[in-house]
């Protein structure tokens, strides 16, 4: 009985361990290319090309992608071109799967008129301590899948100003 008591015990500690690791997946994540040199006129931000996910609670899953502005220490990512991939995610730090749509593009077997849909699924790894994430991005069907090494926010030397980023 008392061994049997201590494996329930063990289980719910591995069970809830599991969950609060879930819980503790930072929310938004970032990768840009390099930033340009500092622009001679301080008023005029840096500009570069990103990807910021967002992990809500609940699975909420936000992929963003376009180009971002940095002033001295805040970060927006620009309307004109911006691609938003709604999707999900699920599993806990040790075994995240994040799923998400594709940018809407033009079928080939259905003529030019109609679009389809395209998702892509793919299992983000944190690394290096939990202050990386190895992610596969893909925005368009057509584009080749890349991986990016985002980083959490609280990781940055500037914060992302967007309401975009954050979950509702």
């Amino acid at each position: 009985m008392r061994h049997a008591l201590r494996a329930v015990t063990l289980m719910f500690a591995m069970v809830s361990a599991c969950a609060l690791a879930a819980e503790s997946l930072p929310t938004v994540w970032l990768f840009h290319d390099e930033w340009p040199p500092e622009p001679a006129q301080p008023e005029i931000p840096w500009k570069s090309t990103g990807v910021i996910v967002t992990f809500c609670p609940g699975g909420e899953l936000r992929v963003l992608t376009g180009t971002l502005y940095r002033a001295k220490n805040e970060v927006t990512i620009a309307r004109e071109g911006l691609v938003v991939l709604p999707g999900t995610w699920s599993g806990t730090t040790d075994n995240l799967e994040a799923r998400y749509v594709l940018a809407l593009g033009e079928s080939q077997s259905a003529g030019p008129s109609i679009r389809a849909v395209h998702k892509k699924t793919t299992r983000p790894r944190i690394v290096d301590g939990g202050n990386r994430m190895l992610f596969e991005y893909q925005a368009m069907p057509r584009e080749s899948a890349r991986e990016v090494v985002l980083r959490p926010e609280w990781d940055l030397p500037f914060r992302i100003r967007d309401n975009l980023v954050r979950c509702d």
